[in-house]
Formats: C-alpha cells, sequence, structure tokens
C-alpha cells in the first residue's frame, strides 16, 4: 500500500486504508482509527452514562413527534401526515370494524401486508391483532365468519 491510501492511527500506531478512518464535520479524516474511535467513545458514555441516559430521555420527550415519524417512516414508508390522511380517507374510524376510539387509549396501528411491505389502511389495536392472530389469511378469516354464523343459527333454532 502506497502513503497516499494509507494512514497512520496517533492512537494504536498501525497503519490502515484510508477507509477505516471516520471523517470529521469539515469532512477530514480523523486522526485515530475507527476501532480506537470507538473505545475512546464508549470510555466517555461509561464515564458519564447517568448523564446520558438522563440527557437522552430529556430529548427523547421533547422530540416525541420526530421520533414517531421516524419509526412509522422506517417500518412503513409513510409519515405521520401520510398516516393521518390515511386515516381520515377511511372515515376516521377503524378500516374493518369502524370503532371511531380506539379501545387501548394508544395510537391507531398501520396495518400492512407483511409479504409486500404495502400499506393496507388503519386499524384498531384489536382488529390489527386480530390479523396477526389469523396469519392475515382471508380463509381463516372466512371461515371464522361462517363459524359464528352457523352457532348463531343453532343457538336461535334450540331457543
Amino acid at each position: 500500500m502506497d502513503s497516499l491510501s494509507t494512514k497512520t492511527c496517533t492512537v494504536c500506531k498501525n497503519v490502515f486504508p484510508l477507509s477505516k478512518f471516520y471523517k470529521s464535520d469539515k469532512g477530514r479524516l480523523k486522526s485515530s482509527c475507527a476501532t480506537c474511535c470507538s473505545i475512546r467513545n464508549k470510555k466517555a458514555y461509561l464515564k458519564n452514562k447517568d448523564k446520558r441516559i438522563e440527557a437522552n430521555k430529556k430529548w427523547a420527550e421533547k422530540n416525541k413527534t420526530r421520533i414517531q415519524e421516524t419509526k412509522i417512516r422506517r417500518k412503513f414508508g409513510i409519515g405521520l401526515k401520510e398516516k393521518q390522511e390515511l386515516f381520515e380517507r377511511q372515515g376516521s374510524c377503524c378500516a374493518i370494524c369502524k370503532c371511531k376510539s380506539n379501545v387501548r387509549e394508544r395510537d391507531w396501528d398501520v396495518d400492512h401486508c407483511h409479504e409486500t411491505g404495502v400499506v393496507r389502511g388503519i386499524l384498531c389495536s384489536n382488529c390489527n391483532r386480530a390479523l396477526g392472530l389469523f396469519q392475515d389469511n382471508a380463509e381463516y378469516l372466512q371461515n371464522a365468519a361462517e363459524y359464528l354464523k352457523n352457532k348463531r343459527k343453532k343457538e336461535a333454532n334450540s331457543v
């Protein structure tokens, strides 16, 4: 390796390819290799662990919406705005049972196809869990509906 494609770490004194060095905010390569940077950062974190945890909690409290936006965008490919628009298009209620308030006093669930990742609608917690328990299988759901209808008929005839 030539000196243009390598660099010596100022901490461990080993020679590494440039790809083993992080860039600074100004775009320059840091003087210590990625491994040494990680070790230094871990030591600093452990030294101030309680302060860091408290600072992270405070940041999370102030940035709840940002955290929700990131989670939903990463998991489903839509943001909070798109979720709200979809919810309003389906009548501001669960797409299956049509309830207007979520039973468990939590946010509405984004229903999606586990094979394709395509978002199907917004559901209450109960309906979302039910689909999951039926393994998103339409035949199982139809069988369950028929089962319930038949049981109701038998109960009505026996009275």
